[in-house]
């Protein structure tokens, strides 16, 4: 073990802070933010669950850890049917995706809906591209101002007062690529800044 964060510890302080600005907006219609909950009948656990005032499931959801198996991007096949698969089961009408980085909000799609055929709402939350970067105070004070904005946004959209909007086939294409990119591109990005310190380095990059 490395001490670095793990994505249950991550889920769980997601979970607390989500409760704290609850306490805080008494307005916003829900009543807790649950780790681990499952559906009568399944073995399935679900990562994040929001309750509405009555103790009934209004949104559920999975989190991966970017720099981990299948979190490059909150699009990764696998996790949305598995995620969506637990919103059925769980009788909610909304599911969100979220690899820290970015999170998609989709509607709880029919089985076998082909990828543009289906609604979502994404947004992008900061730039975490190491377990170092998870912990850091930028990376934790990004996530909390996003995820007051996430509850108000998400509030809408249960009421109906606001749209997830719609796409085009050729945009959510464009979505998907760009986000599939985004963790090679940091990472990318991270490593020629580090290498440019270099007084050599940067003398023959600037040449070049």
């Amino acid at each position: 073990m490395d001490g670095s964060i793990t994505e249950w510890e991550f889920t769980a302080n997601v979970a607390s802070w989500i409760n704290e600005q609850l306490s805080a907006n008494p307005a916003l219609p829900f009543s807790e933010a649950k780790c681990e909950q499952r559906s009568s009948g399944s073995t399935k656990r679900r990562d994040l669950t929001l309750l509405d005032q009555n103790g009934k499931a209004v949104l559920t959801g999975e989190v991966k850890l970017p720099y981990q198996k299948d979190g490059a991007s909150p699009y990764v096949e696998a996790v949305v049917l598995d995620a969506r698969r637990k919103a059925q089961a769980a009788g909610v009408s909304f599911f969100f995706t979220w690899n820290v980085n970015e999170c998609v909000l989709w509607e709880t799609f029919p089985p076998e809906t082909a990828r543009k055929d289906r609604n979502y709402k994404i947004w992008d939350v900061t730039r975490v591209l190491k377990p170092s970067h998870l912990e850091s105070p930028g990376a934790t004070h990004a996530i909390k101002s996003w995820l007051s904005l996430f509850l108000e946004d998400v509030t809408g959209i249960l009421l109906g007062t606001a749209a997830l909007g719609v796409l085009s086939p050729d945009e959510k294409f464009i979505e998907l690529l760009e986000s599939s990119l985004k963790m090679p591109i940091y990472g990318t990005m991270e490593e020629l800044e580090k290498r440019y310190q270099d007084t050599r380095f940067r003398s023959e990059l600037d040449r070049w």
